[in-house]
């Protein structure tokens, strides 16, 4: 897809610290008016007292735009390959995007699920555009960030995802759902960053669900194709 960023974001992101994830390497596709999601969900966070919290990027004023994060920890079973990101609208869209906005997601592996992320080790990046209207995007509606290319996930590692727009529109506001008042108890938190003024733990935590599949362990790979071999001979035999 090429790089999504013009000049003036990339200094933006720079002085956010977003330096080394400037150029997005696969499409990302973006889905609202979804429902809570039920299945291959390798971990997630929704509590029931729930606030909002504002992602935009509206122009180089006060207040002109804010990064977001949340991180998350991947249960220690197996490794997964993570495709998809549903994250929660808390009020409805007040306005429909005219035109399809580029965004970006950051992906860094922390120490710790409440490290801030850009302090963490960068991994990768995603890009798409996103269009929301006043009728998907409508309040305690999710919407879902789908990878095209898989991003693999250590067991028992913790992780934070970092979303920014692209470029300045005063259309580019959403309101995400977010914990009221406490962050999850296992640790995971949201930040945000306004204007470049630096990195805030919100101690709260996003509403997010992490999707993917888990990754088969070499061992348990190898038996399965000496099983299929097994087979296949038996077959002909």
């Amino acid at each position: 897809m090429g790089n999504v960023r013009g000049t003036s974001l990339l200094a933006a992101a720079f002085a956010l610290g977003l330096g080394a994830a400037v150029t997005a390497n696969a499409a990302v596709i973006v889905t609202f008016g979804e429902t809570v999601p039920t299945s291959n969900i390798i971990t997630s966070y929704e509590p029931a007292s729930q606030d909002q919290n504002a992602w935009f990027n509206d122009g180089p004023t006060e207040n002109g735009y804010r990064p977001v994060t949340n991180s998350f920890i991947t249960p220690a079973s197996s490794d997964f390959s993570m495709d998809k990101i549903t994250m929660k609208l808390k009020s409805t869209l007040a306005n429909s995007f005219s035109s399809p906005r580029p965004f970006s997601i950051d992906f860094y592996q922390l120490s710790s699920p409440g490290q801030n992320p850009v302090d963490g080790t960068y991994v990768s990046s995603r890009g798409g555009y996103m269009q929301p209207n006043s009728a998907t995007a409508t309040a305690d509606t999710y919407f879902t960030m789908a990878l095209d290319t898989p991003l693999p996930l250590t067991a028992g590692a913790s992780y934070g995802y970092v979303l920014a727009f692209d470029a300045a529109s005063v259309e580019q506001m959403m309101r995400l759902a977010v914990s009221t008042g406490a962050p999850d108890p296992a640790g995971t938190r949201a930040w945000q960053n306004s204007n470049g003024a630096g990195w805030i733990n919100t101690s709260e935590t996003y509403v997010n669900y992490i999707q993917g599949a888990e990754v088969p362990e070499p061992a348990m790979g190898g038996l399965l194709l000496i099983g299929a071999a097994m087979i296949s001979r038996r077959c002909r035999g």
